[in-house]
């Protein structure tokens, strides 16, 4: 698996940080990130983000004493799953959701 956190907002950071990290600590991020999917999902019998080949998770992370809104990108470490193509579709899938999310607080 690999997990890829993107932070918009990000107050005085680097644009582009890798950040390696060992299989436990992935997993225990994972966990965390599924908790949060499963708490929040719209049908919590479609199972967690470990039975899903791809998930996509909308979350905060405090940052410099900041609440930083984030997603959270999980696939498999397969090329097919890394490519520039897929990487478009994740980018118009995710921009959808932003406006969808602005028009529906702005009902509200």
């Amino acid at each position: 698996m690999r997990l890829v956190g993107i932070h918009f907002d990000t107050p005085g950071k680097a644009f582009i940080k890798l950040e390696s990290i060992d299989s436990t600590e992935l997993i225990k991020r994972l966990k965390v990130l599924d908790e949060k999917f499963l708490s929040s999902a719209i049908r919590p019998t479609d199972g967690s983000i470990f039975y899903q080949r791809v998930a996509r998770l909308y979350d905060t992370m405090s940052i410099g004493g900041r609440k930083v809104p984030t997603v959270f990108i999980v696939k498999p470490d397969q090329v097919r799953y890394w490519t520039r193509s897929m990487a478009m579709r994740d980018a118009d899938e995710i921009a959808g959701d932003i406006m969808l999310w602005h028009e529906e607080s702005e009902a509200k």
